[in-house]
């Protein structure tokens, strides 16, 4: 009975700590559209536990196909229901056809030797960072996000950073 009883504050603490955890969280999954930047495309939010959650994105541009996993922490404000900002970070492959060339020449102001004419059918990886605000309307199931996600991409032994920036547009679940 003994070994019962000190287990008691525990079972109590993992409680209350289920509870927050249910509390903290405005929803559990989400999916939507990710407008505008380089990544844009389709997006998953899960979370994972009280403030934290893993996002997804699926980005589709011309002549590239990008997959990024995120690792994001969100902080509620406390005088607005459903209002938060987060940050994180995460890692990304990108799979581009006829160039990164093209990829690249479109999103830097740098001049590119006119003869070069790309790498064909690079697969690049790299590091991504999010900054952003979030809202999730508490009388319907949607959820909207403006964030900041800079991120860096090494291709072969070069590597170019980008600032990327969208807004997403999200069912919850």
């Amino acid at each position: 009975m003994k070994k019962y009883f000190n287990s008691l504050p525990l079972i109590v603490l993992i409680l209350l700590g289920t509870q927050l955890v249910a509390i903290a969280q405005p929803y559990s999954t989400a999916v939507g559209l990710r407008l505008g930047g380089h990544t844009r495309g389709v997006s998953v939010k899960k979370f994972v536990g009280g403030t934290t959650a893993l996002e997804g994105i699926a980005s589709i541009g011309r002549k590239s196909f990008m997959i990024t996993g995120l690792f994001e922490k969100h902080t509620p404000f406390p005088s607005v229901d459903g209002f938060s900002w987060f940050f994180g970070g995460g890692a990304h492959v990108g799979f581009y056809d006829e160039g990164y060339y093209y990829f690249y020449s479109r999103t830097r102001s740098s001049k590119i030797d006119e003869d070069w004419t790309g790498w064909d059918n690079e697969t690049g990886v790299g590091l991504d960072f999010i900054i952003g605000l979030e809202y999730k309307f508490q009388n319907a199931p949607v959820d909207i996000a403006v964030d900041l996600k800079p991120f860096v991409d090494f291709i072969r032994s070069e590597y170019f950073g980008y600032w990327d920036g969208a807004l997403t547009l999200r069912f919850t679940l």
